[in-house]
């Protein structure tokens, strides 16, 4: 049903926006740079002992956030489009330290082929840059989740609190 897997996968679709006191192409010199995205990426009280970032159209991008209660949680994808100063687009999906698909730290029935489908757009805006962060869960299988409201709560407050710490970093000198 077409119809269906259309409504499940809008559903699963968030958007978070922000504006910032930086030009389009530092701010995406922030996403693309690993000495850079280290700082700030990763909901408040993360760090990220690991992080390959290759800013570039096929490269990989690897991580693992480290909660301050010791949690961590990996993801990978791999960049399908790197367009300085305007677009990044790259899925990520949940994986262990050896890169092995897994399900999603918070649901043991996370489906193990479900992807965030993430599209970066930086906008100049007259000497500040807006940053718009758009989300879908895919296949659509993955998006008709019974948890996946909650999910997408916590992924929606997951890019806000980054969002807030790169606003704070970009306020220091590069």
């Amino acid at each position: 049903m077409p119809g269906k897997d259309a409504a499940a996968a809008n559903a699963a679709a968030i958007s978070v926006t922000r504006e910032f006191d930086a030009p389009p192409h530092r701010l995406f010199r922030w996403w693309v740079e690993p000495r850079y995205f280290v700082r700030w990426f990763g909901p408040a009280r993360t760090d990220m002992p690991v992080c390959e970032l290759e800013g570039r159209a096929g490269g990989i991008i690897r991580f693992c956030m480290r909660f301050d209660d010791g949690r961590e949680i990996w993801m990978k994808g791999r960049f399908r489009e790197v367009r300085e100063p305007d677009r990044l687009v790259f899925p990520l999906w949940f994986t262990d330290e050896k890169d092995r698909p897994v399900a999603h730290p918070a649901y043991e029935d996370w489906p193990l082929d479900a992807t965030f489908l993430t599209t970066v757009a930086f906008q100049d805006i007259g000497h500040r840059g807006r940053v718009t962060v758009h989300q879908a869960v895919r296949p659509p299988v993955a998006a008709r989740h019974p948890n996946l409201r909650a999910e997408r709560e916590i992924a929606k407050q997951g890019w806000t609190e980054s969002l807030d710490r790169l606003a704070d970093l970009l306020a220091e000198p590069d």
